[in-house]
């Protein structure tokens, strides 16, 4: 015996079938979107901060500042930033740190760096807490410098005390940076390219600067 569907059956069934069809589709849709150049022109003044701690500013009309770290920390400009590179610049960065030049960088020293070099950190009136953790999903309540980087940590020079003293070493420090480039680096393909870094959420908030007419 041959057994029947009931006649309402097929055209819900089809209808149904149109809705994840049209649901994929948009989907697809969504997902090949290229996404804005790094180098497009923002509105308004922009801080990016970079995977080590280092802020880059911008103003209005110019791209967002991830553009200035990673031109600067590309030292032979061949356009992919090898982890040779993002080391080197986190240490040149580290001696801004270390403003006595006596190899360490101490609470007093990371306190200035929170407090003068990158104020936006504090800027709820709150000691933000940092998250060693290394996630690259971006949350809604991020903290700290979270918002302006391409890592998920609300203090990136705290997160690279091993000493949890206030006596980050220049070792701890490229450790840290080695880490960070490993986590930025999602493919292993053992360098970074501009165009391929997460945007920040600031980032993806700001808004093309207004062409002159």
């Amino acid at each position: 015996m041959t057994l029947r569907a009931p006649a309402s059956f097929a055209p819900a069934v089809l209808a149904g079938m149109s809705v994840l069809a049209l649901l994929s589709s948009s989907s697809s849709a969504m997902a090949a979107a290229p996404r804005r150049p790094q180098t497009t022109p923002l509105d308004d003044a922009h801080l990016f901060v970079s995977p080590m701690g280092q802020p880059f500013r911008s103003v209005s009309g110019q791209p967002y500042p991830v553009v200035q770290w990673f031109k600067a920390a590309d030292a032979n400009h061949d356009g992919k930033l090898d982890k040779v590179e993002f080391k080197a610049d986190a240490q040149a960065f580290f001696t801004v740190l270390d403003r006595n030049r006596d190899g360490l960088v101490t609470d007093s020293e990371i306190v200035y760096y929170e407090t003068v070099l990158v104020p936006e950190l504090n800027a709820s009136g709150q000691a933000a807490e940092y998250d060693t953790s290394d996630k690259t999903k971006l949350a809604g309540d991020l903290q700290g410098a979270a918002p302006y980087a391409l890592i998920n940590d609300a203090e990136p020079v705290r997160s690279a005390d091993d000493s949890f003293i206030g006596r980050l070493t220049l070792k701890a420090f490229l450790a840290r940076a080695d880490h960070n480039f490993d986590v930025l680096d999602e493919r292993s393909q053992g360098y970074l390219v501009l165009e391929e870094l997460p945007r920040t959420q600031v980032q993806d908030a700001a808004q093309p600067a207004k062409r002159a007419k």
